[in-house]
């Protein structure tokens, strides 16, 4: 597998960077939300909630599989074995 390329926003490309940083490790939920938002509140969850599950659609749709972006429940979020390259 060479990789793939998919144009990202501005908090996808924060949210992947975040995870890509722990390697196989994971983000806390708070981490991600400060990360992400600048907040750890409740509407900033939120939003770090529609941005997974858009970005998750997005790949989907552009490369046509799943992404193994784990949820782990009560704990954060990992995405084990990603390498993040960015292209300009």
């Amino acid at each position: 597998d060479t990789g793939y390329e998919i144009t990202l926003t501005g908090k996808e490309y924060v949210l992947l960077k975040t995870l890509a940083e722990v390697g196989d490790g994971y983000v806390s939920r708070q981490d991600l939300s400060m990360a992400l938002c600048g907040s750890c509140d409740l509407n900033a969850e939120k939003a770090m909630n529609v941005l997974i599950s858009r970005l998750r659609r997005k790949i989907k749709v552009e490369l046509g599989r799943e992404i193994p972006l784990k949820t782990l429940r009560s704990h954060g979020y990992s995405f084990p074995g990603l390498q993040f390259v960015v292209h300009h």
